[in-house]
């Protein structure tokens, strides 16, 4: 029998030193691209009342974990950021006097999210996720920006080999009204569910009933091929009836976005995919996923959800916005497949004494740390030759060796050169 004491739960993991160190570089690029672009920090609880998830985003109520407080309310461990911002904004009147002249809303986060996924499959129960939302704003331009956002954050990591895929909800909306007499209403839904779990044969299944129906018909069966270029709209537009503005709407806001990534030279990251849905009573507009050589799952996550803002505000009033989150754990994955190695802050230095030199020793450490320099306090026994061999296991670059109170010994572990120095040297090196 296992002993339960000693193992964590499925899909939640333990996150050790190395591992942890490659996580935060990361996140700290992340950060860094979101604060260039003018997004700012929030943090929310990891707990929140479950009412708050009920019913808004594509959260199963199953995957939820589920606990009781001692009032009897039912919270929720977070599943899903998004739903968890917009209560948050919603609290505190973040988008205050809403309206032509209002400005936009810039979040960002970095937070944990849980899922109790029904069949685990090495599927993390517990993740991260580098988020960032845009509210108030319903343009190409809003939309480019959000795309643009999470390409940037993507690259700045290293990473090489990965794509976006963009789509249109209105896209697969406006055909499937085309066929509204001609497919029933079970039949409508599982072929978007289909698509969403990319079960494509299935799809196909019940597109062939009405693949006779020209041209939405054969546009639903050929769906899956949908994808491409900017030149693959115009294509496609043309097979369009002048009558379903809602699809040709999405060509056109689909063509304007991609015009604008052009302009930053990040189209290249990008595929344009027609199939391309998720909940359609969710999202309201683009969607887009990462995809990523080495992750066997999104490592992007996106898209407009105009709808869920009125789910949280007593007017009931529809505000735009759009976000995406970055799941690192995935992206760590990909970074490792693709070979990808970055630097990670760690300890540099080794800082070593006899006990006549400790306070000087001591003091000089911390004025060098405050330098900017990452410095490790000896804690075991020994001459410097048990030093530079304890140093040696844990991989450092040199060592402080004060032998006394006026001067140091550098020693360089990679070079193996040494070189006494004044300690007031380092305590007031010359600019």
């Amino acid at each position: 029998m296992k002993k339960l004491k000693l193992h964590t739960p499925n899909g939640l993991n333990d996150i050790l030193p190395k591992t942890y160190q490659r996580k935060r570089s990361v996140e700290r690029k992340i950060e860094s691209i979101f604060e260039q672009y003018g997004y700012e920090f929030v943090s929310g609880p990891t707990l929140e009342y479950l009412s708050v998830f009920e019913g808004k985003g594509s959260i199963s109520a199953t995957e939820i974990y589920k606990l009781e407080d001692r009032n009897g309310e039912i919270l929720a461990l977070r599943p899903d950021m998004t739903p968890a911002l917009v209560r948050m904004v919603t609290t505190h009147n973040l988008i205050e006097g809403y309206g032509s002249s209002s400005d936009p809303v810039r979040l960002c986060y970095i937070e944990k999210s849980f899922r109790n996924h029904e069949n685990y499959q090495n599927k993390e129960n517990e993740f991260s996720q580098a988020g960032a939302e845009l509210m108030g704003v319903s343009s190409p331009e809003a939309d480019a920006e959000l795309i643009a956002l999470a390409i940037q954050g993507l690259l700045a990591t290293g990473l090489a080999n990965f794509r976006v895929d963009i789509g249109h909800v209105d896209f697969l909306s406006g055909v499937l009204a085309e066929l509204d007499t001609a497919l029933s209403e079970s039949d409508r839904q599982d072929f978007i569910n289909h698509i969403i779990n990319r079960d494509y044969m299935e799809a196909e299944a019940i597109a062939d009933k009405v693949s006779h129906i020209a041209p939405a018909g054969s546009l639903l069966s050929d769906l899956t091929q949908l994808n491409g270029g900017v030149d693959m709209l115009k294509d496609i537009e043309s097979l369009i009836s002048d009558s379903n503005t809602l699809a040709k709407h999405a060509l056109k806001h689909l063509e304007e976005v991609y015009s604008i990534l052009q302009d930053q030279n990040l189209a290249r990251y990008v595929l344009l995919d027609l199939s391309m849905s998720g909940q359609l009573d969710y999202y309201t507009g683009i969607v887009f996923k990462g995809y990523a050589k080495g992750s066997g799952t999104p490592v992007v996550d996106g898209g407009r959800y105009d709808k869920l803002l009125a789910a949280f505000n007593a007017k009931r009033r529809s505000i735009p916005a759009i976000g995406f989150g970055i799941k690192i754990e995935g992206l760590l994955d990909a970074l490792t497949a693709q070979n990808i190695d970055f630097e990670y802050e760690s300890t540099y230095t080794l800082l070593a004494y006899n006990e006549n030199a400790r306070s000087a020793a001591l003091t000089t450490g911390d004025i060098m740390r405050k330098q900017g320099l990452r410095i490790e306090n000896t804690l075991i026994c020994g001459d410097l030759e048990a030093q530079k061999a304890y140093a040696l296991r844990r991989k450092l670059k040199g060592i402080l060796y004060f032998n006394d109170p006026e001067t140091v010994l550098l020693v360089g572990l990679e070079t193996g050169q040494e070189e006494k120095v004044a300690v007031e040297e380092l305590k007031n090196p010359k600019s």
